[in-house]
């Protein structure tokens, strides 16, 4: 994953979970944990049931992050549009 390339997340973009849920970006906000230091936190919607309309939080590092799926490196979330 050193060889990941640097990611944004799009407002109201819709992104793909890998494993395979649909989700809205609605905005990047800031962590108020002080353990935290106020990382960026991306506050997004679920379009996919059961979930949907439920809203969830990531930290921004783990949103853009890869993960090993099936020996493959795959985008936790992919941009869709």
């Amino acid at each position: 994953m050193s060889n990941s390339v640097p990611r944004t997340v799009a407002i109201g973009g819709v992104y793909q979970h890998y494993k395979g849920h649909l989700y809205v970006v609605l905005f990047v906000g800031k962590d108020s944990n002080n353990d935290r230091n106020g990382e960026a936190m991306v506050v997004y919607i679920s379009l996919s049931e059961p979930h949907a309309g439920a809203f969830r939080t990531r930290h921004l590092k783990e949103f853009i992050d890869q993960v090993q799926v099936d020996g493959q490196t795959v985008n936790r979330f992919e941009f869709l549009y």
